[in-house]
C-alpha cells in the first residue's frame, strides 16, 4: 500500500492536520514492519529447508555407508571361502562424451577384499576405459550361467594386456543381477589357477544375490 493511498483512506472530516500526519506516519511504519517480518519469516523458512536438506543428505550418506559396509562383508566371505587373491565388485558405467558425441564407457572398482598378499587396487582402479576389458565384459554378459571363467593365457594378445598388467592368471566373473550394468563380482587368482566346483559356484551365487539385494537399498542423493 502506497503512502498516497493511505492518505486517501484517512477520513478528513474528523481528523486534524497533525493527527492526519501522525496517523499516516504510524501506518507507514507498521507497513514497513510487516514487510520486514515477511522477509524475516521467508529467511527462516529458507534456512529450515536448507537444514532439512543437509540432514537428509547426511542420513542418506550414513545409510549408503552402512550398505557399503555390508557389501564389503560379503566380499570378505567370498574371499575367505574361495581363497582367491582378490574378491571385488566392479561397476560398469557411462562417462562423459567426446567432442564428437561418442560415449566414453568406464569400469570402476566399488569395493574389494584381498588375501593380504596382493596389493589393493580400489583407489587406483577408477574410471578405467571399458575397452580394455571388452573381451571380459562380453564373455560375462553373454554367459547364460551367470558367470564366466576368464583364463588370461587363452585370450587374444590385445585382450591380455590389462590382465597381465595386474598379474591376473584367471578369474571367475559373476553378473550381479541380469546384466553387467548391475555390476560384476570378480574372484581373481594372481599367478595361479583355481577350479571351483558346482557346489562352490552355487554358494557363491547365493552370496552374490545378497550383493544384488544390498545394491537395491542404496539411496540416490537429492539433486542440488
Amino acid at each position: 500500500m502506497t503512502l498516497s493511498l493511505i492518505l486517501l483512506q484517512v477520513p478528513t472530516s474528523t481528523t486534524s492536520p497533525l493527527q492526519y500526519v501522525i496517523g499516516s506516519i504510524i501506518t507507514v511504519i507498521c507497513l514497513l514492519g510487516v514487510e520486514e517480518l515477511k522477509n524475516y519469516l521467508a529467511k527462516r523458512r529458507e534456512k529450515r529447508n536448507e537444514e532439512k536438506k543437509l540432514e537428509c543428505i547426511d542420513n542418506t550418506l550414513k545409510h549408503n555407508n552402512e550398505i557399503q559396509r555390508k557389501i564389503k562383508e560379503v566380499l570378505i566371505q567370498l574371499q575367505g571361502y574361495t581363497e582367491c587373491s582378490r574378491a571385488c565388485l566392479y561397476a560398469y558405467h557411462n562417462g562423459t562424451k567426446t567432442h564428437f558425441g561418442f560415449s566414453m564407457n568406464f569400469v570402476s572398482m566399488i569395493e574389494e577384499k584381498t588375501d593380504g598378499i596382493v596389493a589393493p587396487l580400489l583407489d587406483s582402479f577408477q574410471s578405467v576405459p571399458a575397452g580394455y576389458y571388452r573381451a571380459v565384459l562380453d564373455k560375462v554378459n553373454d554367459a547364460k550361467e551367470g558367470y564366466a571363467v576368464i583364463e588370461t593365457d587363452k585370450l587374444a594378445e590385445d585382450d591380455r594386456k590389462m590382465l597381465e598388467k595386474y598379474q591376473i592368471t584367471m578369474s571367475y566373473d559373476f553378473k550381479v543381477g541380469g546384466t553387467i550394468y548391475e555390476g560384476i563380482v570378480s574372484l581373481v587368482w594372481v599367478n595361479k589357477k583355481h577350479c571351483l566346483s558346482e557346489g562352490e559356484i552355487t554358494h557363491i551365487q547365493t552370496l552374490i544375490n545378497q550383493v544384488y539385494d544390498l545394491q537395491k537399498e542404496i539411496i540416490k542423493l537429492p539433486k542440488p
